[in-house]
């Protein structure tokens, strides 16, 4: 593990600016506790009122049964087929390095190793300017070295989460208590409050100039820290936003049962029968299934 560790130069500096500003943070958590959005979506579709033919993948190669675009293919990424039941959420880097958190432990997708990081318990991991950042058990925020994590003091605004930008170069803070709150670490290492919400933030992706989270079905839209805005709504209260992800010009978004493209108001589907959080990447989407905690890719057929 120790010849595929990122550099950690980026984050080193940028964590002793988390402890200086946190508490600067407070008076804008609360610029979103009024749930109603500044601009509503011009419909508010939901995935299944969306008809669009989709071609079913063999179950017996994936393990899993899903339909996904014909222009689109489905494959197992890596080492994935081993990682460890109870697989909560993952991120990769630039280099394709792909680690998944497993129950407060790390597995490494690139060479299928478990890692302890020096035996402390993880809540959140994610990378950052290449490289890996976490939020322990306890609350700690805390950077890899070596094989170890070093701590850097507590977590900024108490968040219990961290999402690494699709640019690689944007970190995301969530907060899971009351007041909900993000913000975000920006690729100069300056620290920004981005919002609050009316609920728990499910899920985060983009950038700090322009990024989406989901709270519930409602998918928001927040460019820098400007106010965000209702993007768009799912009908059913069981389709809730767990993944977001921008590719190029494309956002896509995920629940536990499928992955969608954005078409202006509307949800296109794109892969029904399996879902989870998402990541963009240079080839494609990651996914890693809530139903089976496999790591799969979507990409454009060659």
């Amino acid at each position: 593990m120790t010849s595929k560790t990122p550099s950690v130069a980026g984050i080193i500096g940028g964590s002793l600016v988390f402890i200086a500003v946190a508490g600067l943070f407070l008076a804008k958590l609360f610029l979103f506790s009024d749930p109603a959005p500044a601009v509503q979506p011009a419909a508010a579709a939901g995935p299944s009122a969306l008809p669009i033919r989709l071609s079913e993948q063999p179950l017996q190669r994936f393990d899993v049964r899903a339909k996904i675009l014909k222009s689109l293919a489905l494959a197992p990424v890596g080492y994935s087929a081993r990682i460890p039941d109870g697989a909560e959420e993952f991120d990769t880097d630039a280099a394709d390095h792909t680690v998944v958190r497993v129950r407060g432990g790390l597995y490494d997708v690139t060479t299928g190793e478990i890692f302890n990081a020096g035996g402390i318990g993880v809540r959140s991991v994610a990378f950052y300017r290449g490289a890996l950042a976490a939020i322990t058990t306890d609350g700690q925020f805390a950077y890899m070295t070596a094989d170890n994590f070093k701590m850097s003091g507590p977590a900024p605004i108490g968040a219990a989460r961290i999402r690494g930008g699709d640019d690689g170069s944007t970190l995301f803070f969530l907060r899971d208590d009351a007041p909900y709150a993000l913000a975000a670490m920006d690729s100069q290492g300056s620290m920004h409050a981005l919002s609050g919400a009316p609920g728990r933030i499910d899920s985060v992706g983009g950038t700090y100039a322009r990024h989406l989270f989901s709270v519930g079905t409602d998918l928001y839209l927040q460019k820098e820290s400007a106010r965000p805005e209702l993007l768009l709504h799912l009908p059913q209260s069981s389709q809730v936003i767990v993944g977001i992800a921008t590719r190029k010009s494309s956002t896509y978004f995920s629940t536990s049962r499928g992955v969608y493209l954005i078409n202006g108001s509307l949800a296109v589907p794109v892969a029904l029968g399996l879902g989870g959080p998402i990541k963009s990447t240079a080839e494609g989407l990651l996914l890693l299934d809530s139903g089976n905690g496999r790591l799969y890719r979507l990409s454009p057929k060659v």
